[in-house]
Parts: structure tokens; sequence; C-alpha cells
């Protein structure tokens, strides 16, 4: 392998750990990587001072940290993993802070060219995210939406939580890369790369640790007169070496890395250097479990094995949304991010389950409908589910599955379904060939139930098992609805049955107590119209709201569904905003406590569903 391109896979893998890297597909982070340059800063330098030239570069700190400076007051500190100079991005000026290395630290960057980021990272559709600008599109305090929320708690302190691990809980203790003294120095490095690990502890013959070599010291040993990448690792490890016995928590660990100032550590039968290597606890491990990352959530839930261990999970998960929510996170992004997350607990659950009551007896498809099965869940509500089992002589198993996950999705806060749309209900399960039926049936009898839910099954996503078994039966229910225009029609007429949420006097209707429904009178007629709309264009699969509207998209009317489309985002943004805080997930306010401009908008979005309404009625001739 030839040097460079070993060190362009080194350079991936290392950004690979941390967002929006951690995004990109691997032959783009390679590609990236290509084009990444190495900036080394000693103690005492300068990367750049108040008033320099926005440089053509973004950085990301790859070793050691960086301080942010102006006059005589520190501002920020820029870890491992972040990013800074993101301003170069967006506009040409000056720098108002210096930055250089921590007092008494150097520090090691990842330089990446101004027009490689432009390229890899803002137009590319997984990453882009990550670098909006904050809600007011205030470039004085510009704050990307993939920082750490490290980071952002720095500049946000009263405001954001950190979803920092209990501190009284064990942290797992990793397999650690071992190696005998003898072994080279060059061995060493290869075998860091393969395991993608930054030390590696050396054992004498019987299994005890006499030394670490981490990253940083062979940064310090390729500066020695006498390297040589063949001198064994003896040579240039760090030793004695501070030793721990199994069983950290997460404060005793802190603790051990603050008095001793190490960044690993080793983990002993004992505690002792005497005793055989069990592992090692690295301060990326802390990172990891302090989950602060929608990336590093998904992969625990992936591993979880335990409901307490999956709960847990589930708080942090809030905790984090909430964070994002405080931090403006563009809504497209937290709509993707939690439906993400919400779907990872169900599919968590489903094998917590099946740990105790066996594999299942044959292919399966767990469905999710309403506001999961339209990726556009972000606060806790009910549970809607269904379940498509392959042989009806397994009935009973997938009967137990669904209770059993049902229950523990109730303790995660998540409620049933108040008009029984469960996995549980026998109308809501069974054979693909039972589906089919009954999909059908509803679309060719569409009484009131059936058009109830028609509704419901247009939202169906399949979120586990085997994704294709239950697709021949949709498809076929696809069809079937684009076809029958009598059904169509009267979908249409029931999306309207939800009176005008304005009276005539363009004032909100107001329930009882002068609480304005958001659910009822705005955020589900946007659903349901734009579900007939997509029906009608043969569009029925699609499943996002957007998406739905922009299958309806024509020529005579591009702007009624592009403002019916950030009308619907506005709303969505309003009611994860009201539900923060309160106990009806948002559903409920109260207008006159709003302020006046709020009020206009809300009008104005309002406005724009009778619009869509209007069309609605006109092309099915209502």
């Amino acid at each position: 392998m030839a040097k460079e391109h070993f060190l362009h896979q080194r350079v991936a893998e290392e950004l690979r750990a941390h967002p929006p890297f951690s995004e990109c597909a691997g032959e783009l982070l390679l590609l990236l990587a290509e084009h990444t340059e190495i900036h080394y800063l000693a103690t005492g330098d300068v990367l750049f001072a108040v008033g320099d030239s926005l440089h053509a570069y973004i950085y990301v700190v790859a070793k050691g940290g960086l301080e942010l400076w102006k006059e005589n007051d520190m501002v920020d500190r820029v870890d491992p993993g972040e990013m800074l100079g993101l301003r170069t991005l967006f506009e040409s000026g000056t720098y108002k802070a210096e930055a250089r290395p921590l007092k008494g630290k150097d520090a090691l960057l990842y330089s990446i060219p101004k027009n490689v980021a432009d390229e890899f990272l803002l137009k590319n559709p997984d990453t882009a995210h990550f670098f909006q600008l904050d809600w007011k599109g205030n470039r004085e305090n510009f704050v990307p939406s993939g920082i750490s929320l490290r980071r952002l708690i720095k500049r946000q302190r009263d405001h954001l939580e950190l979803p920092i691990a209990d501190s009284h809980e064990q942290l797992r203790t990793a397999e650690a890369l071992s190696l005998p003294p003898q072994e080279s120095l060059l061995e060493a490095v290869r075998r860091m790369n393969v395991t993608k690990s930054d030390a590696v502890v050396i054992i004498s013959s019987e299994g005890n640790p006499i030394g670490i070599l981490t990253d940083k010291d062979i940064r310090r040993s390729i500066a020695l007169d006498h390297f040589s990448r063949e001198l064994p690792v003896s040579t240039f490890m760090t030793t004695p070496v501070h030793t721990f016995p199994e069983g950290l928590t997460y404060a005793d660990a802190m603790s051990a890395m603050t008095e001793k100032r190490i960044h690993h550590l080793i983990i002993t039968t004992d505690g002792t250097p005497q005793s055989r290597l069990v592992g090692m606890i690295s301060d990326h491990d802390i990172m990891l479990e302090q989950a602060l990352n929608p990336s590093v959530i998904s992969k625990k839930l992936e591993q979880v094995g335990s409901f307490k261990e999956l709960k847990r999970l589930s708080v942090r998960i809030e905790t984090l949304r909430n964070n994002y929510i405080r931090a403006n996170i563009k809504t497209g992004y937290l709509l993707k991010m939690m439906s993400q997350f919400y779907a990872d607990l169900f599919r968590a659950s489903i094998r917590l389950v099946q740990s105790e009551l066996g594999p299942a007896p044959c292919r399966y498809t767990w469905l999710a409908f309403g506001s999961l099965g339209r990726e556009e869940q972000v606060l806790r509500t009910d549970q809607d589910h269904g379940l498509v089992f392959e042989f009806e002589q397994h009935k009973s198993y997938f009967a137990e599955l669904a209770k059993l996950v049902s229950d523990q999705m109730k303790q995660l806060d998540f409620e049933e379904d108040h008009f029984g749309v469960s996995a549980t209900h026998p109308l809501w399960q069974g054979t693909p060939e039972q589906w089919q039926d009954r999909l059908i049936h509803w679309v060719q009898n569409p009484e009131e139930n059936a058009l109830l839910r028609l509704s419901i099954v247009q939202d169906a996503r399949a979120i586990a098992g085997d994704t294709h078994l239950a697709l021949p039966a949709f498809n076929a229910f696809y069809t079937a609805l684009a076809k029958q225009q009598n059904t169509l029609q009267l979908l249409a007429k029931d999306a309207l049955r939800n009176p005008s949420p304005l009276d005539f006097f363009k004032r909100f209707k107001l329930e009882e107590g002068g609480q304005f429904d958001l659910k009822l009178r705005a955020i589900l007629p946007f659903i349901d119209a734009a579900k007939v709309l997509a029906a009608s264009a043969g569009k029925t699969h699609l499943s996002n709201t957007y998406d739905r509207l922009e299958s309806a998209k024509n020529e005579s009317n591009t702007a009624l569904i592009e403002n019916a489309q950030h009308a619907y985002e506005i709303l969505l943004e309003s009611r994860i905003k009201f539900g923060l805080d309160s106990a009806d997930k948002g559903r409920y306010f109260n207008p006159m406590e709003l302020d006046q401009l709020d009020r206009q908008l809300l009008r104005n979005v309002l406005k724009t569903l009778e619009a869509l309404q209007a069309h609605l009625k006109l092309q099915f001739k209502l």
C-alpha cells in the first residue's frame, strides 16, 4: 500500500468517528481525506488572530484542542472531533477571535479546503443539515446544526442539558489492543490502523500490562534522532502504567483521568499491574457513553441487552431532542432523526421480547402507522402499529409478541392508540393474504369505518422484520385505490370534515376554555388533503406529507403546493414548540398568549390550508 493512501485511510477513519463525517459514504469520505491537509500547531503557535482574513480552509481538531480568545477572555474551546472556521463557507471577512492550542499543549488539525468542503459536505444532502444557520439567519452567533452539544452547552449553558451517563452507572470495558514489548513500532501502527485504535497496551509474557503506546507517543517518537520504525515498541512506550479494576463508574473514570492526566484507563483483573489485562476505557469511550450525537445512540440501540438499558437510552433521546430544539435545529432534520430513533426503539423492544419469547417462527413485518409511519414524529404520542406474519398457524406467537412489545412501549411513554390501532388487535394483524383481502374490501366498500381505516393504512411504513413480506398486499391496495374514483371522492369529502379553523372575521375558532386545537383544526386537515391528492396522482405509496404534496404539483398549482408545504412545516414547528413544555403534546394553545407577529403568521398558515381545501373541493367537484 502506498504511503499516501495509507495516510488517507487513517484520516478517513478518524473523521468517520465524528459528525458530519460519520454521515458520509465510505468512498466519499476517502476522497475527502485525499484532499485534507494535516496542520501541526506547537505550544505558542496561533492558527489565526483577530482581524486575519478568513482562511480558505475549515478545520477539524484531530488531537489536542484549541482555545478561542477575544482580548483577555477565552470565549470557547474546541475539542477533538469538533470543527472551527466554518464562517468561510458562507461569507468573506475576518476572524473575530484568536485560535491557539490549549496552554502547554500541541495540537493536530485536519485542514479541509473550502472548495472541497463545499462540494462534499454542503452539497451533500446527507450532511448539508449540519451547516444550517440559526433560525434568525444570524451569522454573528453562527451555530451549525451538527455542532457538538458540548460546544452548544458552552454557548447556551442555561438552556441546554447534557445527556450524560449516570455518574453511578458502570462503564463497559472495551477490548484492548495488546502487543509484546519486542514487537516493532511499524507492526504496532499497522495493528492500530486495522483495529481503529488510538492506543496499544504492551504486555508481558504473563499478559500483565507493562506499558502503553498512544498516537501521541508515536508522534513524539518521530522527532527522536534514533527513530526507526523497526525499533521495538518498548523503546517508545510510556511506563509504568496506571491500572484500575473492573466495574468503574462514569464518576470513577472521569476522576481517574483528571487526577492522573491520562486519556486511557487500563483495566486488569485485580486493578494492579501485576494481574492480567482485561481491557481498556478511553476518553473516547466516555464521550460515546454520553451519547452526544444521534449515530452513537442509534448504535447503542442496536446493541441494547436489557429493558433497563433501553429505558435509559429512551431518556437520552428525549434530552437530545430537547437540546436540538432549543438550538433551533432545522425541522426536516429533527423529523428524520426522531422518527429514526422511535423506529429504533420499537426494533430494540422487539429484539428484547424475542430474546425471551424465542425467535419468530416465520417471516413477519412490523408496520408503523400515524406520525411514525409518516416519519413526522418528534414528540411521544400514541403508538399506532400493525403486524403481518407469513403463516396463520403462528398467530398465537405474534399475538404474544405484539402484546409484550406494546407493554414495553407503554413503559417508554408511548400511549396505546385511543382507536385501538394496534398489532394487538385482530383487525391490525394477519397474513399477507388476510391483509390484502381486508384492504381491498375497504377500498370497494367505503363506508364510514372503512374510510377511517383507509386513511390510517395510507401511512403504513415497514420498520422491522422482513420489510418485503407486506409489499404485495399493499401494492395491490395502492393500485386498487388509485382506480376507485368513488372511494377517492369520499376520502376527499372526509378530508374536509373538519370545519375551517378561522371564522368569518378570520379569528381562530376556539374550543371550550379558549384553546385552539392545533392537531384537529390545522395539522390533520393538511395530512388528510395531502393523502387524497397523492392517491389521486397514483402515489399512495408515499407516506410523508411533504412528498405527498409534491406529487400533486403541476403547472397550475405550483405556488399553492409550495405554500402548503411551507405552511405545514410551520405547523409542525409550532406543535414541537408548544409540546416541549406542555402535557398535551402541543395539541392545544391559547392564541392570545402569542405575540401579534406569531398570531398573524399562524393566520396566514391557516389561510393556506383553506386555499388547499378549496383546491381539493374543485378537483373532486365537492
